[in-house]
């Protein structure tokens, strides 16, 4: 395996595992199919806490720098 595949092989396991949790699956899908929403909006669509919900958009970001270096 050549240093580029593996660096490619990194950045889709990055991805992945942001994509990996049931909430931010909703939340991705949700969010390509509307504008965007506040925190409070999500814990309903999530069925969770404040707390536990903003805490999605944050590793969502996080992952997607993987996502965006592949572009």
């Amino acid at each position: 395996m050549t240093s580029e595949e593996k660096g490619r092989d990194e950045a889709w396991g990055q991805i992945v595992k942001g994509l990996a949790h049931p909430s931010r699956l909703l939340m991705v899908d949700e969010r390509l199919r509307w504008s965007e929403r506040c925190v409070y909006d999500w814990t309903t669509a999530v069925g969770s806490d404040m707390a536990t919900v903003s805490r999605h958009p944050r590793l969502l970001s996080r992952y997607n720098d993987a996502l965006r270096s592949r572009r």
